[in-house]
């Protein structure tokens, strides 16, 4: 088996998998554009060939015959955004202040436009 270099795959197994998902999206949104011959019903699975680790777990119940149809791409990033969501902002505050009393304080200052 060769590995792709030119590709990248997401497991979202880091501390924030919701922001590395967005990342992951817009990379393989961007990935697929320059695909010139790959058709609607290739893309769910080629998106499908990109995960690995929890995030091949959310798609794992998925047949081929579920991802490769017209819209099977967006079968395929529902399950990842659903598995994966965006931290809000107060789960972002309670990450930061495990680290620090200020953190939580800068964030805080931060969103309201307040700076000092």
């Amino acid at each position: 088996m060769s590995d792709d270099k030119s590709l990248k795959r997401f497991n979202g197994e880091s501390e924030d998998p919701g922001k590395d998902l967005k990342r992951w999206k817009a990379w393989a949104s961007a990935k697929l554009a320059t695909l010139k011959d790959i058709k609607p019903p290739q893309k769910g699975p080629w998106l499908f060939t990109l995960l690995d680790g929890a995030a091949y777990e959310a798609v794992e119940h998925f047949s081929l015959d579920d991802i490769a149809i017209e819209d099977g791409d967006r079968k395929v990033w529902d399950a990842l955004h659903s598995r994966f969501p965006e931290k809000e902002p107060l789960d972002q505050m309670k990450f930061l202040a495990r680290f620090s009393p200020f953190a939580l304080l800068t964030v805080k200052l931060a969103n309201s436009g307040q700076h000092g």
